[in-house]
């Protein structure tokens, strides 16, 4: 998964990004977390004329819907609902240090090997 840089424009990111093909964007660098921004909000970016914002812009201020790595399955699947597909998993100790992230298809991943193994598709 692609990481930006906060400073890096709204429509580099929209376009490397293969234009708003990805529901979520990690914003920072691969280990340090600057936040998430969506599709809907890149595009309502450049269509109201701030294409070339620094998309650390749209994220400044706004909280980032995490995980720690000791979080019960119960709260990651919450917490994944609202967080646009893609949950990244921060230190407890710096919740701006990236540990990994979890998406919908991680998920159904897991989901589907326990199906093969013929066991209960549940989580937990």
């Amino acid at each position: 998964m692609a990481t930006f840089s906060d400073t890096a424009s709204v429509g580099e990111v929209w376009n490397r990004s293969r234009g708003g093909e990805a529901q979520a964007i990690l914003i920072g660098t691969p280990d340090r977390l600057v936040g998430v921004v969506d599709s809907q909000r890149l595009a309502g970016a450049i269509e109201s004329g701030h294409a070339s914002d620094p998309v650390g812009s749209l994220v400044a201020d706004q909280p980032v819907v995490h995980v720690h790595p000791d979080h019960p399955s119960e709260l990651v699947l919450e917490r994944l609902a609202r967080a646009h597909g893609l949950l990244p998993v921060v230190a407890r100790d710096d919740a701006q240090r990236l540990v990994g992230i979890i998406t919908i298809g991680h998920i159904l991943g897991f989901i589907r090997r326990r199906g093969d193994d013929g066991e209960t598709a549940m989580l937990g």
